[in-house]
C-alpha cells in the first residue's frame, strides 16, 4: 500500500502461552502450535474501539502484550487482491486464532487502481479501464475473486471486505477518472452482495466526492483517510472522531465509517507506538463508528458457586434442603437485608448441591444434579426476577457433586459436571441465551474424585481443574475462546503433598488465574501463573495456624485483594486475604463466631465493595458476616434465617 504503507497484519493466538503447566516445557515444545479446528467466520460487528494496521505481522509476545495494555481492538489484514504489496495472505487456522482471541478484523483486497490517465506511472499499478461499463465489470470481477478468497480463509458469507483504493489526482473535478472509479465500486459492492458478502471501500477523503451522489449501489462502509482529524501527538488519540470532516458530510455512511488519521500535528501516517513494554515501530491508526468482521469485546464470567449476584447488585444464596429441593435466598435491596428461604418448586429432588451461572442478558441460572443424575437447569424469566423452573439438559449421562459454570468469551454459558465413574463432562450453549448442544466428555485416563473447578483467562479462554484418585491436580484448558480442549495435564508433575478435596480458583486483578487447594496436611496451598494465561509458578503453602479440614472458598474485593475462606479442624471459620492486590498475606485470622460450621463456605463481593462471606453450620443454618467498610474488619455473625434445614 503506497499512501499507507500498510501490509499484512496478523494476530497468532499461541496455544504456547496458554499452556498452563509448570515444569512442562517439553509438552510446550511438542503443542506449541497445535491445529486449529476451522469454523466459518460469518460475524460482522459495528464497532466504536480503534484499531491499527501494520506491515510486518509482529511476534506473538508483542500481540499479547498490546492486547493486554492496547487500547486497539481490531486489525487490518490483506487477503488478495492483483496490487496486493503485502506478504502472502494469512491462513485460516492463523485468522481462526486472531478471532478467537478477540481482535477484529478488517479483510482487505487491494484490486485494480485508478486509469493510467490519472495513475502515477512510476507506481507500476494494475489499473481498471477508463470505460465506465468495462470498470464495472472489472469490479464485479475483483468482488468474485475476493469472495472466493474470504471463503478459503473460512470468512464466511455475511462478513465485510474493503477494497483498497488508493488516493489519486484527477485533472478535472469531476472527471473521466472519477467515472470509472464510482462504476469500479458499483460493480464490486453488487458483485460482493451477489456472493452472499458485505462490501467496504478504503478511499481517500478527497476522492469520495462523486461516490455520495452517483446513482450506484454504495459500499455497506467506507474507510476514510485525509486530514480532517489530526493527532497532536505521536500517536494514539483517545478523542478521535470519524465525524466532523469537510470532504464527507457526517450524514454519509453515518455508523458506517472506519477514519485513518494522522499523526503529529498531521505531518504522518506511519509512526511507532509502545504498550505493555512491546513497540512497534512502524503502524497506522484508525478510529471507527463502523462495521469490522469479529465480535464484541471477551465478556469475562464472574465467578460463582452457591452465591451469585444479581444485575441490580442483590446477592443471592442457593442450598440444598434435607428434603432434597432446592432453596433460595436473596436480598431485598443491594448489600441490604434478606427476604427469607424460597423453596423453588418442582416434582424434582437433588442429591447434588447447587451452583450459579448467568445468562449472557443477566439472567441467573441455577443447576444441581438430581437424584436420578441428571444436571438440572433453573433461571430467572428476567433479570433479577421469577424463576422459570427445573429442565433437564439433554443426555442421559449420570453425574455426581457439585457442576461447574462460566461463560465463553460470546457470552454463551458453558457447564462442567463429573459422573459416577470419575470423568468429566462438558456442554455449551449454542448461541448466548439459547438452547444447548450436547455432552462432551473431556476424556482422562485418570478417574477425578473432585468436583470440577472453572475459571476464565483474560483473553476468554475456560481453563478446567479437577484432582484425582492419585492426589495431583489436573488442568484442561481452551486452544482459543469458545474452542475445543487441549486436553489433561499435570499442574505440577511432583507436586509437594498430595491434594484432598475440591479446588478453588479466582482470576487476579492482573489477569493471572491462581488455584487454592488443601493438602491432606491441612494446610492450603497455592499456585499463581506466572503471566497472564501462562505458565504456572511452584506450589506455595499459606502460612499454618490451624488444621484445615474443608475445602477452601475464594472473593476477590473492589480493589483487587483476594480474601480466603476455609473451615478448620476446630469447625470455626478462618479468613485469610491480601494486603494489596497480588500481594503479601495478613495473616489467617479466627472469626471466633462461636458456631460448628462444616461444609465448604462462600466469600462474595457486595454492591458497595464490601466482602461477606457465607457458611453453613452442622445444625442446617446458614450464616454470614461482612465487612463493616470495604477492605475493613469483619462483623459479627448472624443467621440469615433459623430452622433452614440446609445440607452439603
Amino acid at each position: 500500500m503506497r499512501f499507507r504503507g500498510k501490509q499484512l497484519f496478523l494476530v497468532i493466538v499461541s496455544v504456547a502461552l496458554a499452556f498452563g503447566v509448570l515444569g512442562a516445557l517439553t509438552y510446550r515444545h511438542i503443542f506449541a502450535a497445535p491445529k486449529v479446528p476451522l469454523h466459518p467466520v460469518s460475524v460482522t460487528s459495528h464497532t466504536t474501539a480503534q484499531g491499527f494496521d501494520v506491515c510486518e505481522a509482529p511476534g506473538l509476545d508483542v500481540m499479547r502484550a498490546w492486547w493486554q495494555s492496547s487500547p486497539y481492538r481490531w486489525v487490518n489484514i490483506y487477503i488478495g487482491g492483483i496490487n496486493r504489496a503485502c506478504k502472502d495472505a494469512p491462513s485460516p487456522e492463523w485468522i481462526a486464532q486472531a478471532y478467537g482471541m478477540g481482535w477484529g478484523l478488517v479483510p482487505t483486497y487491494v484490486g485494480l487502481q485508478v486509469p493510467n490517465l490519472c495513475l502515477d506511472p512510476s507506481l507500476n499499478e494494475a489499473a481498471m479501464d477508463l470505460n465506465p461499463t468495462t470498470a464495472f465489470q472489472q469490479g464485479q470481477d475483483s468482488a468474485g475473486d475476493a469472495a472466493n478468497a474470504m471463503a478459503a480463509e473460512y470468512l464466511a458469507p455475511g462478513t465485510i471486505v474493503y477494497d483498497d483504493m488508493e488516493f489519486y489526482n484527477e485533472p478535472n473535478q469531476p472527471g473521466p477518472c472519477d467515472a470509472a472509479v464510482v462504476a469500479y465500486i458499483n460493480g464490486w459492492t453488487q458483485g460482493l452482495h451477489s456472493h452472499g458478502y458485505k462490501a467496504g471501500v478504503y478511499i481517500s477523503a478527497a476522492n469520495i466526492g462523486p461516490l455520495t451522489t452517483a446513482a450506484v449501489t454504495e459500499p455497506d462502509d467506507v474507510w476514510i483517510v485525509s486530514r480532517g482529524y489530526a493527532s497532536s501527538t505521536g500517536g494514539y488519540a483517545k478523542n478521535c472522531s470519524v465525524y466532523g470532516n469537510t470532504a464527507v458530510g457526517d450524514s454519509a455512511w453515518r455508523g458506517h465509517r472506519i477514519y485513518q488519521y494522522l499523526v503529529n500535528n498531521g505531518q504522518s501516517l506511519d509512526h511507532p507506538e509502545t504498550w505493555g513494554g512491546m513497540t512497534m515501530p512502524d503502524i497506522d491508526s484508525d478510529c471507527a463508528d463502523g462495521d469490522i468482521v469479529g465480535h464484541l469485546p471477551i465478556k469475562l464470567a464472574p465467578a460463582y458457586t452457591y452465591v451469585g449476584q444479581n444485575t441490580d447488585g442483590r446477592l443471592a444464596v442457593a442450598a440444598r434442603g434435607t428434603d432434597g429441593h432446592i432453596r433460595i435466598e436473596t436480598q431485598q435491596t443491594p448489600n441490604g437485608l434478606w427476604g427469607g428461604w424460597q423453596v423453588l418448586p418442582g416434582t424434582t429432588t437433588f442429591a447434588g448441591d447447587p451452583a450459579f451461572g448467568q445468562e449472557d442478558d443477566g439472567r441467573l441460572a441455577l443447576f444441581a444434579v438430581g437424584t436420578d443424575g441428571i444436571l438440572y437447569e433453573n433461571e430467572q424469566t428476567t433479570p433479577g426476577q421469577n424463576w422459570l423452573g427445573w429442565q433437564p439438559l439433554v443426555g442421559t449421562q449420570h453425574f455426581t457433586g457439585t457442576p461447574a459454570l462460566s461463560r465463553n468469551g460470546d457470552g454463551t454459558m458453558v457447564a462442567f459436571a463429573r459422573d459416577t465413574s470419575g470423568q468429566i463432562w462438558t456442554v455449551a450453549q449454542l448461541q448466548p441465551n439459547g438452547s444447548w448442544a450436547n455432552w462432551q466428555k473431556l476424556s482422562s485416563k485418570s478417574a477425578f474424585v473432585s468436583d470440577p473447578v472453572v475459571a476464565q483467562d483474560s483473553d476468554g479462554r475456560l481453563e478446567l481443574f479437577a484432582r484425582s484418585t492419585n492426589g495431583l491436580m489436573w488442568l484442561n484448558f481452551q486452544q482459543y475462546p469458545g474452542g475445543g480442549w487441549f486436553g489433561w495435564l499435570p499442574v505440577q508433575v511432583k507436586p509437594p503433598v498430595d491434594f484432598a478435596g475440591t479446588p478453588a480458583t479466582i482470576r487476579y486483578a492482573d489477569g493471572r488465574l491462581a488455584i487454592f487447594t488443601r493438602g491432606n496436611d491441612g494446610n492450603i496451598w497455592f499456585t499463581v501463573q506466572k503471566t497472564q494465561g501462562g505458565m504456572w509458578g511452584d506450589w506455595s503453602r499459606m502460612q499454618p495456624q490451624y488444621s484445615a479440614t474443608g475445602d477452601p472458598a475464594a472473593g476477590i474485593d473492589s480493589k483487587g485483594r483476594v480474601t480466603l475462606a476455609v473451615t478448620g479442624a476446630d469447625h470455626d471459620l478462618w479468613l485469610e486475604a491480601q494486603q494489596a492486590a497480588g500481594t503479601n498475606w495478613t495473616g489467617w485470622r479466627s472469626q471466633k463466631s462461636g458456631q460448628n460450621f462444616t461444609g465448604v463456605p462462600a466469600v462474595a463481593h457486595e454492591a458497595d465493595g464490601r466482602m461477606e462471606v457465607f457458611a453453613l453450620t452442622s445444625g442446617g443454618d446458614m450464616w454470614h458476616a461482612f465487612q463493616a467498610t470495604p477492605g475493613g474488619a469483619w462483623g459479627t455473625w448472624s443467621n440469615l434465617q433459623e430452622g433452614a434445614n440446609l445440607q452439603q
